[in-house]
């Protein structure tokens, strides 16, 4: 297993250097990381994520990595090793936590959860913001931001990648007049299509909990969190 994530982390890495076609990137000796930052507010939870970049000026392309979970548990903890690889690779790189559902897992298959969608895109959304408006403080450059994630974080990434200010998935989590545009994405087997998942998945209650109902309770709701809907010939390069 840990062979395999090796592998995986590699490749999204090399993928994201392709798309953002920026040559040859020399390998980092120093990596700085800075933990726990605040990168927005929702009422009285601030939203936190670790950093880490290369030494110098840049400007250089960045990443946000969105943990996975099935949107209720996980932590940007788990990328912590892929970020510290990026700022070697010469990437500025934020591992992200984002509102996660609480519920009695007891009676997970009858109990209801909170916060359920869209709270978790806003969030990964005020992500994107933030690095955009923290660009020339962190040596961004703000036109070559991607975005990646496994499952439910993958999930998330496929969102903020396809979607814009016209989805009303922008949020108000933090830093509302930066764009959350990203010019890539990497979906490592994330959802794609939500109620279909619901028909099909072995863990139907999890859908069910997030999109705060079932297919036919939450329709609109089941269309909205669903990446399949949004794609268009102007979406950023995308592996998924």
């Amino acid at each position: 297993m840990k062979r395999h994530l090796v592998r995986s982390a590699t490749l999204v890495l090399l993928v994201l250097t392709a798309l953002f076609l920026t040559g040859e990137i020399a390998r980092c000796a120093e990596v700085i990381l800075e933990e726990n930052i605040t990168y927005g507010e929702v009422g009285d939870t601030e939203l936190k994520l670790d950093l880490a970049r290369p030494e110098g000026d840049g400007p250089f392309p960045a990443i946000v990595f969105i943990h996975g979970g099935g949107w209720y548990q996980g932590n940007r903890q788990g990328y912590r090793g892929q970020i510290q690889e990026a700022a070697r690779r010469g990437y500025v790189a934020a591992t992200i936590s984002y509102r996660l559902m609480q519920f009695d897992e007891s009676e997970k298959e009858t109990t209801t959860a909170t916060p359920i969608f869209p709270a978790q895109i806003h969030d990964a959304k005020a992500a994107i913001r933030w690095v955009r408006a923290n660009a020339e403080k962190y040596h961004v450059d703000p036109s070559r931001i991607g975005v990646t994630g496994g499952s439910a974080g993958g999930h998330l990434s496929l969102l903020v990648g396809l979607t814009d200010p016209s989805s009303n998935l922008e949020g108000d989590s933090g830093n509302p007049g930066q764009s959350s545009r990203v010019q890539a994405v990497v979906n490592v087997f994330g959802p794609t299509d939500m109620a279909f998942c619901y028909e099909k998945s072995s863990v139907a209650w999890i859908f069910r909990l997030v999109m705060g109902g079932t297919p036919s309770e939450a329709a609109e709701r089941y269309k909205a969190a669903s990446p399949i809907n949004y794609v268009s010939k102007d979406d950023p390069p995308v592996l998924t």
